[in-house]
């Protein structure tokens, strides 16, 4: 049986985190995408975010 639940891992300090506001570079990752670059593409969406643990 696996169990997964995330009150499991609460308090974890993240219940103020709010989402990021990606849509002024989402041409801009569009674009990078059509031209092939992948990593500059996640580079332009995650604008200087870095992955954070949620609830």
């Amino acid at each position: 049986m696996i169990s997964n639940h995330h009150r499991f891992v609460l308090p974890n300090g993240s219940r103020s985190v709010m989402p990021p506001v990606i849509s002024p570079y989402l041409k801009t990752a569009r674009d990078q995408v059509l031209a092939g670059n992948y990593s500059g593409a996640s580079s332009a969406l995650a604008h200087g975010w870095s992955l954070r643990w949620t609830f």
